[in-house]
């Protein structure tokens, strides 16, 4: 059954199609606003593939310079080692040199001693022979 509270009237329509229309106009900007949102996803999706890309890059950057340092860690280990043996092989060579002309002064310190100990023998056969000369003479 038709009542009046059930009819709509030319005041409810229009208040109804004002709604509907405001209701399409902000579909409408929801309907955008989706679209730019799928724009900027798409744009970031993008960027981050591109970021993907880089961080692979660096990644083999990194590996590439840290097998790098370790070529050169290990080179100027060597390069080091080198350089000791060489150094070492200097001092021995210093030291020996220096042992040998000690080697030459202690010869003759001893030939020294040696030959005052004779000469000091040789004086006293002779302070002897003197005194026996002198002994014998008077």
């Amino acid at each position: 059954m038709v009542t009046r509270q059930n009819l709509a009237t030319k005041a409810d329509t229009k208040r109804i199609e004002k709604k509907v229309d405001d209701n399409s106009a902000d579909l409408k900007t929801l309907g955008q606003k989706v679209a730019d949102n799928s724009v900027s996803i798409k744009l970031l999706t993008k960027e981050v593939a591109d970021n993907s890309a880089d961080l692979k890059t660096l990644g083999q950057k990194v590996a590439d310079n840290s097998k790098e340092i370790k070529t050169n860690r290990f080179y100027l280990a060597d390069k080091l080692d080198d350089r000791f043996e060489e150094f070492k092989g200097i001092i021995i060579d210093f030291k020996d040199e220096i042992l040998n002309h000690i080697d030459g002064a202690v010869k003759e310190l001893e030939t020294s001693r040696t030959e005052r100990t004779m000469m000091g023998h040789q004086i006293d056969d002779h302070e002897k022979r003197i005194s026996h000369l002198e002994v014998t003479s008077v």
